[in-house]
């Protein structure tokens, strides 16, 4: 197959001309395809980093409370306020877990991502420039 717009190999007529109109098309359909596929492999790279680096954020955190409760639990004992330091603990645990869900769902609610943004860009652009005629 030609590059799209090279004349030389097909002859002057009707035929020639559905050719090279068929080849230019086929030659957009992959150039636009390609890019779909680079935004989606671009895409799917953040989202696996994303999740890579949430997973080892939060086994990380978890392990920190783990420690953390350990040692007010071992100050609790020895002064003997076990029951008052596992209230504050559990609140302390419980309303770091509201805000943070609470500050997950506002940022799901107002953060939206511009998927495939360059693609339909291009489409946009393309179909202004058939609708203006080249």
């Amino acid at each position: 197959m030609s590059e799209p717009g090279d004349s030389s190999s097909e002859p002057k007529s009707l035929l020639g001309s559905i050719t090279r109109l068929v080849d230019q098309i086929v030659h957009f359909v992959i150039t636009k395809l390609e890019l779909f596929q680079i935004e989606v492999e671009e895409e799917w790279r953040r989202v696996a980093t994303m999740i890579v680096l949430l997973a080892s954020a939060a086994v990380l955190g978890l392990l920190a409370l783990m420690v953390f409760t350990a040692l007010i639990i071992a100050i609790a004992i020895s002064s003997g306020h076990l029951v008052a330091a596992l209230i504050i603990i559990t609140l302390l645990y419980g309303g770091t877990a509201a805000f943070l869900a609470f500050t997950l769902r506002n940022k799901l609610n107002t953060t939206r991502t511009k998927l495939f943004s360059t693609t339909l860009g291009e489409l946009r652009k393309d179909r202004e420039w058939v609708q203006r005629g080249p």
